[in-house]
């Protein structure tokens, strides 16, 4: 860290001590603490709960053939729900555009819902219901016919 840098954030902590009885702080700044407050340490970010494409596999192959108005059920299984949905929701945006679709989750039934509103007309066709080949070979199979 250059010197002048050194001396800006030093010039803030002593602002931040100098009304630290109108706020609370904690700055941890070349090994030692500042403020009011205790420092919290920091949480070590988890790494993904499944391995790569693992979900996809899952939903992808419930997209085969979705259409505007359709409504389809993608089962839990031993999926965590929250995972899924969130998954099949980025699915959705990448494939559909943003806004195009909406995402259930029904605990009764243990099922992620996804109803699709609309295609936006600017993503481009190879890619709108490609989900990793799960709908591409349907479209390829109906521009076949």
């Amino acid at each position: 860290m250059f010197e002048v840098q050194k001396a800006a954030v030093l010039k803030a902590i002593r602002t931040l001590e100098a009304v630290k009885d109108h706020l609370e702080f904690a700055v941890e700044f070349d090994g030692k603490t500042f403020g009011n407050r205790e420092l919290v340490a920091k949480r070590s970010r988890r790494g993904p709960q499944y391995p790569r494409g693992m979900t996809r596999d899952h939903y992808a192959p419930y997209f085969k053939g979705i259409k505007v108005g359709d409504v389809i059920q993608i089962p839990f299984g031993n999926f965590d729900p929250v995972v899924l949905a969130a998954n099949v929701s980025a699915a959705c945006v990448h494939s559909f555009g943003k806004g195009n679709a909406t995402i259930h989750k029904n605990m009764t039934t243990k099922k992620v819902e996804v109803m699709l509103f609309d295609m936006d007309p600017n993503i481009d066709p190879k890619y709108r219901i490609d989900l990793r080949g799960a709908a591409a070979t349907c479209a390829e199979s109906e521009d076949d016919e």
